[in-house]
């Protein structure tokens, strides 16, 4: 009995050690398992955290994107806000200004049209009258005659004994000193010298207006080389070809 008993033991010992060491569920194998599970896991999460990663960097760009034109839009209407409430108070007043001036236009009557009066003529006052400005003409004209005439001056610019030569010698003081003499006009007065009467011609350039101004013209014209004497504006044009011949 003691040795069957025995031999039970050892057997049950055996199996148990069996069953331990061969099981497929043992201890080694769940760890094994779990380590396994526990790679697995990590592999897909570190695969899968760089796409939510940048994608969710877009949608943070884009948002901070979409902020920042917020801000900006709100900026700009801060700046314009005053210039468009002014424009519009500006409209009302301008609105008020027009009705106002509408209505003073309805309320203001029209002018009655003037009435044509029938002339009156009346010979007498009509005659008076007429008397009255011919005496008023006649007084103006007589205090014009009484009044001095002003007198000019001219440059004599020379003196010759023959005509022919006048023109000619007249476009070369011209020529000579053309900012005084351009714009002048050119006379001609005949003079008589010594006992026999003899006949010359000056030649005058004119007018000026009084003699400071010819003293100080002459002086400008010695500058450029040319003889220059004041003398009271007298003679006829040059241009006057009727007068030229008068005098020949």
């Amino acid at each position: 009995m003691r040795i069957i008993k025995a031999s039970n033991n050892k057997l049950t010992r055996q199996g148990c050690r069996s069953n331990t060491v061969q099981g497929p569920y043992t201890s080694t194998a769940i760890s094994k398992l779990l380590v396994v599970g526990c790679c697995l896991l990590l592999a897909s999460c570190a695969t899968s955290k760089p796409t939510n990663t940048s994608e969710y960097q877009a949608i943070q760009a884009q948002v901070e994107e979409l902020r920042d034109r917020l801000d900006q839009q709100n900026t700009e209407w801060e700046q314009y806000r005053p210039g468009i409430n002014r424009l519009a108070a500006l409209e009302s007043d301008f609105k008020n200004l027009i009705g106002q001036l509408d209505k003073m236009a309805s309320s203001t009557p029209k002018p009655a049209p003037n009435k044509i009066l029938p002339e009156v003529k009346d010979h007498k006052l009509m005659a008076v009258a007429d008397a009255g400005d011919k005496a008023i003409k006649a007084s103006a004209k007589k205090e014009k005659d009484a009044q001095p005439k002003t007198q000019q001056y001219a440059l004599q610019v020379g003196t010759y004994r023959w005509l022919q030569y006048i023109e000619s010698n007249k476009r070369k003081l011209v020529k000579k000193s053309p900012e005084l003499l351009s714009d002048k006009r050119f006379y001609l007065t005949p003079v008589y010298i010594g006992p026999k009467k003899e006949r010359l011609y000056r030649l005058l350039a004119g007018p000026v207006k009084d003699k400071v101004t010819a003293q100080a013209l002459c002086r400008q014209l010695k500058t450029d080389g040319l003889d220059c004497m004041v003398r009271p504006l007298t003679g006829k044009p040059l241009s006057d070809e009727q007068n030229i011949a008068y005098m020949k």
